[in-house]
């Protein structure tokens, strides 16, 4: 045991000294470091994309005026300009396109059909996949195409809203 130094001696005042600024919080507060990662993490989300579509590079067709366009979700059949054909992200065949649309039509009879085809196509091939989409029972069958970009601003009529 260490010897008492003269100034511990019982009933001696001790002195505590205190700042005049307030301490800081720490730890750093679990709660706070929370808000700011599910902020950041919505942030990240809402500027990610939802839909990855396939690889596939399709030059679509420009046009002056856009309608409403189809429902998500709604089927798609994507288009080369070499004529591969793509349904739920895989190539397929005309034939084997006729029974997947049969199917999909019998199980969703909601789901509209989208064509997204390179402008390159022929208009033989649209019209072909037009008429396999309507015998296989697909209520609804529209073209994509891309707004001009000096018409992106307008309305689907044409004209300023």
């Amino acid at each position: 045991m260490n010897a008492p130094l003269p100034h511990d001696a019982p009933g001696d005042f001790v002195r505590v000294f205190r700042t005049r600024l307030p301490r800081l919080a720490w730890p750093i507060d679990a709660a706070a470091v929370a808000s700011v990662a599910v902020a950041l993490a919505t942030v990240w989300l809402a500027r990610a994309p939802f839909v990855i579509q396939p690889g596939l590079v399709l030059e679509l067709p420009q046009s002056p005026r856009t309608d409403e366009g189809v429902r998500y979700p709604s089927l798609v059949v994507a288009v080369t300009h070499t004529g591969l054909i793509f349904f739920r992200d895989r190539p397929i065949t005309e034939s084997e396109l006729a029974s997947e649309l049969r199917e999909a039509a019998r199980a969703h009879p909601e789901d509209s059909l989208l064509i997204e085809a390179d402008e390159r196509v022929a208009h033989g091939t649209l019209v072909r996949i037009y008429n396999l989409a309507i015998e296989a029972g697909v209520r609804s069958v529209a073209l994509a195409t891309r707004v001009r970009p000096a018409q992106a601003h307008l309305g689907t009529s044409g004209s300023p809203p």
